[in-house]
This record gives structure tokens, C-alpha cells and sequence, in this order.
């Protein structure tokens, strides 16, 4: 009976057939022309690449009627055993399900038995990374000198789970991932074998999410067929897996383009209300503006799933905005994955790409033209004065004395003034921005603490900000400041590397005591509660005696 599934009807059978692996190919197929076979190999790569085939192909070619052989017939009654899983000779084992020493023993006691029918009795051992140690350590002798008629071939995804011991006494193969295109190809041909109608965009998208595992795309393509009847498009791909489509990460763009804050938050407000999930919407956004910084380069994206005609936009960028962009996405990318609210992370995140522009760095023609503007042949002050300066004239003019400096020039010595004037109520105002989103990120990092049953936790209680200065956030600390200041200071540096990932920049932390350091005693002098009463509060616990 033919098998249902695409991943086994069209699975490789010989080594003409294997896609995309061509230096195991080379190599295997020189040991058995020349005779140089070895008892052990050892198959490491990740999942769908051709791992458990191209060990079935091996075995089909060393037990062949006609073999060893780089060509097995596929007609003997041994190669039709092997293809339908049923050799005495050729014995699959999974190592999830058999990892016990039990097993092993089992093993070492068969391996003693000749082969019934082909030249070779072969064990494919598949995931044998999950083997026990004690497992491990009764195979080894058997390994390091089996019988001449058997070959060990063991499979894994994870190689460095395997003891030294044992790929030592290997002969190891790393697979590779599948490029798409290749994918690609794979594809056409099963959607002509089985006359199916699926567009090229919809078998470019397949071939982009497999991840470079054949098996995955095969499944998606018979999943997706049976999904809708007809021609099948990429948009019908997107529903199905539930990708976000690439329109939504283009229109983001296009917000950030026009600093369209309120319709930014509200564009992807309805992203997620519409039910795409927060980790795909971010790492789809990174490959997408991967995408665009290659094309902006006239670069070819080699694994790419998003139409032309939106990589063309590409042109509307400047690479170096898109290179920024992308690093602030990849530069937080561990505070997304740890964060827990990560809708909120993305809304923060999309709302600080909006000054991205604001950061260009000025031209050599406009700095020459601000010089010669502020030559001292026309430096005298202006009879109309600047939005900054008329609204807070009031301000810069009081509150300081006459400078003591060498007399000069009247005009030079009353632009210098202006220039400090001016430096320093925008040192001001910068201040007083900073200030609220600061604020928030404080109240989010005392939310986090909250959660967390610790010393910490019971410090910061009913803390509040004092100053904020540039980088630097003084917290008056109102619980028992004299003990608990200490102990937020011997946290200091992990509390502000903390803080540092909310704020999205470096911070610092700065503790005073808003309660004098020493309290007036009323009435009986009462006791200071001590470290262990602090510990009972958090933990809600009782001193047994």
C-alpha cells in the first residue's frame, strides 16, 4: 500500500535523489566504490534534512543483491524489505524510547548474530543523543570493536549531547539546513506529480517558514492543500499558519514614516486584537527590514518569502535608517523575550523609532552656513529673538550675576552670554521631558519587583522619586531607610542594570532617606525591628521554637 503522506511517497531512495547534502553524498559514495567503510557513523543536523534517509539509502546499498553498490536495484526482495521497514538485517531503533541500559544489553547480545540475508546487519540508532549514560558507557566496548559484519549509524539534532567517548569511535557527518530554493524545487515537483494548483508565491512562502527542513515544508504543503480546494495563494498560506502578512509590517513603516504616534499604538492595538501572535509580529519585522536593507543595496535576499513589488519601496529608505532600525531590534531583542508584557514592549519599541530621523547628523554645507551666520562681523544679537528665548526670557535673565572675564568685543561678549543663556534652558527643558517617561519606567519597574518575594521587594516600599537629573534617578526611601538603604546599595549595580534594559539606555541609581536617619522616641522606647522580623514579613512565615 502507497503511503499517504508526501514526506514518505516522495522520499529519496537513492543517492541521486538526495537534495542538497552533496559532501555526504561524495563521501559515502567513495567508501563503498573504494572499500573504505568504517563500523560507525555518526549523522548530526537539525530535523527534516535527510538524516534517517540517507542512513536507509547506505544500508540499501551495502546489503543489495548487486551491492555494495552506489546504485541499489530497488527490485530484490532485501531493497523492498528495507523501503517497507521490515529487514531482519537493517533494525531501526529509537533511542527516546530505548535509552535504558536494558536495552543496550539487549543489543550487544543480538550484534553477535550474522546477518540472515545481506552482507551487513546494520543498527540506525535515531536521536541517540537521548541514551542514559549508563547506556552509553555498556555500548562503548561494543562499539570500539564490533563484529566485522555490523555497522553502527546513529542520528542525532543534537551532537554535543553525545559523550566524547562515543563520537570519538565515529565517523561524523554534519547535515546541513535546505536552502529554499531548493525547497522551492522540491515543491514543484510534488505539487506537478499530484496536479495541484499552488501559486509561486504560495510555494516561495512554504519553502521561507520550513527553516531549511524539507519534512516541514511537505507538511505544510499537504496540510495547505487539504485546507482549501482550488488554487491555493499566499494569502491562504498566512491564514492557515497564522503568519502575520507582510502588509501589516510594510504599513508600520509607513506610520513611522509620517510620526503618526496615535495611529501607530492603534494599528497595532488591532494587529494583536486580531489575533497574531507578539514573538512572530517581532521577528517578522526583523526579517523584513533585513529584506529591505539588502534590497536597498541592490543585494539579492536569498532566503526571503516578501513580493517584489514591496521590496522595490526598498528605494524609499535610506540604508543606514534601515541598518538603525534594525539594530534596535536586535539590540533588545533578550529584554523582549524575557519581558511579560510584550505587546507593550512592542508599542514602546515602534513608538522609539519615530525619532530615529531626528538623530541625522548635520550636513558640512549647513555647518558652513551656521558659521559664516555666526561670524564675529555679524554676531551682534538680533532685535527678534528665538521661540525659546522669547518664552523663557523671563527666566534666563534672572538669577546671575555679570561674569568675570577679560573684556572684549561688546557684540562677542553679549553672544557668548546668549549662548549659555540659551545652553542652559535647554538643559532645562531636556530635564523636564526626561522626566515623565522616566517616571513610567520606574512605576514598571516597581511593578516587576512586586512579584518577586525578596528584600527588595520590602526596600522599595512606598519609594518614591525625589530628583531626576539626565541619567540619574534619586530615590527617597521612606521603610526603614537605615536598614534598607544598605541593602539596596549592595544591589545597586543589578538594580540598575535592570532598570537600564526598561529605560532602553543606561541608568543610575542614587538612594536617600526621606525620614530622619534617628526617630524621637514617644512614650516607652520601642525596639528596632531586626532582619529576621523583615524575613517573617515577606515570607509570611513563624519562629518555631
Amino acid at each position: 500500500m502507497e503511503p499517504r503522506t508526501f514526506s514518505l511517497r516522495y522520499r529519496p531512495q537513492n543517492f541521486e535523489e538526495l537534495f542538497d547534502q552533496e559532501h555526504v553524498k561524495r563521501t559515502l559514495t567513495n567508501a563503498i566504490q573504494h572499500n573504505r567503510l568504517v563500523h560507525a557513523y555518526l549523522f548530526a543536523g537539525p530535523r527534516g534534512v535527510g538524516k534517517t534517509t540517507t542512513a536507509r539509502i547506505l544500508a540499501k546499498s551495502l546489503n543489495c543483491v548487486e551491492g555494495p553498490t552506489v546504485h541499489p536495484c530497488d527490485k530484490c526482495s532485501t531493497c523492498l524489505e528495507i523501503k517497507a521497514s521490515k529487514s531482519l538485517d537493517v533494525l531501526e531503533i529509537d533511542g527516546a524510547s530505548n535509552r535504558g541500559i536494558d536495552q543496550i544489553r539487549e543489543l550487544r547480545e543480538n550484534v553477535r548474530y550474522r546477518p540472515t540475508s545481506g552482507h551487513y546487519r546494520i543498527y540506525i540508532i535515531d536521536e541517540v543523543h537521548m541514551l542514559t549514560t549508563e547506556a552509553f558507557n555498556a555500548l562503548l566496548k561494543t562499539l570500539e570493536e564490533p563484529p566485522r559484519h555490523v555497522i553502527f549509524i546513529f542520528a542525532t539534532t543534537e551532537p554535543h549531547k553525545v559523550p566524547a567517548t562515543i563520537l570519538s569511535r565515529c565517523q561524523r557527518f554534519d547535515f546541513k539546513r535546505i536552502a529554499p530554493d531548493v525547497i522551492a524545487k522540491r515543491l514543484e515537483m510534488i505539487i506537478e506529480k499530484e496536479n495541484l494548483d499552488v501559486s509561486e508565491d504560495a510555494v516561495r512562502l512554504i519553502a521561507d517558514i520550513a527553516d531549511g527542513g524539507l519534512r516541514d515544508a511537505e507538511s505544510v504543503l499537504e496540510q495547505i492543500t487539504t485546507f482549501k480546494q482550488g488554487r491555493v495563494t499566499a494569502e491562504d498560506v498566512t491564514e492557515l499558519l497564522g503568519i502575520v502578512p507582510y502588509e501589516r509590517f510594510s504599513h508600520l513603516l509607513k506610520l513611522v514614516g509620517e510620526k503618526d504616534e496615535a495611529g501607530l499604538l492603534a494599528f497595532l492595538e488591532q494587529t494583536f486584537a486580531a489575533g497574531y501572535d507578539v514573538a512572530e509580529f517581532y521577528f517578522g519585522m526583523v526579517g523584513f527590514l533585513r529584506a529591505l536593507l539588502f534590497t536597498s543595496l541592490d543585494m539579492r535576499v536569498e532566503r526571503s518569502s516578501f513580493p517584489e513589488n514591496v521590496l522595490k519601496r526598498a528605494k524609499e529608505y535610506r540604508p543606514k535608517e534601515l541598518a538603525r532600525m534594525l539594530e534596535r531590534f536586535l539590540k533588545s531583542e533578550e529584554a523582549f523575550k524575557r519581558s511579560r508584557e510584550k505587546v507593550i514592549f512592542i508599542e514602546t519599541m515602534a513608538l522609539s523609532l519615530l525619532d530615529m530621523g531626528e538623530k541625522q547628523p548635520v550636513s558640512k554645507e549647513s555647518s558652513r552656513s551656521t558659521k559664516t551666520s555666526t561670524s564675529p562681523q555679524t554676531s551682534r544679537p538680533k532685535a527678534q529673538k528665538s521661540p525659546l528665548q522669547q518664552n523663557h526670557a523671563g527666566v534666563l535673565n534672572t538669577g546671575e550675576g555679570p561674569a568675570s572675564i577679560p573684556e572684549e568685543g561688546p557684540s562677542k561678549q553679549a553672544s557668548e552670554n546668549d549662548t549659555k543663556k540659551v545652553e542652559g534652558e535647554m538643559r532645562e527643558v531636556e530635564e523636564s521631558v526626561q522626566s515623565v517617561p522616566l517616571k513610567q519606567v520606574w512605576k514598571r519597574f516597581i511593578k516587576e519587583t512586586e512579584t518577586e518575594e525578596s528584600f527588595v521587594t520590602l526596600a522599595l516600599q512606598a519609594s518614591e522619586i525625589i530628583e531626576t537629573r539626565n541619567n540619574l534617578l534619586t530615590i527617597g526611601i521612606n521603610n526603614n531607610p537605615e536598614l534598607n538603604i544598605g541593602r539596596l546599595k549592595a544591589e545597586q549595580s543589578h538594580l540598575e542594570e535592570r532598570l537600564s534594559r526598561l529605560a532602553g539606555q543606561k541608568m543610575r541609581l542614587e538612594f536617600k532617606a526621606t525620614k530622619p536617619m534617628k526617630k524621637e522616641s514617644r512614650g516607652p522606647k520601642s525596639k528596632p525591628r531586626s532582619a529576621v522580623e523583615d524575613v517573617l514579613d515577606i515570607f509570611k512565615g513563624d519562629i518555631v521554637r
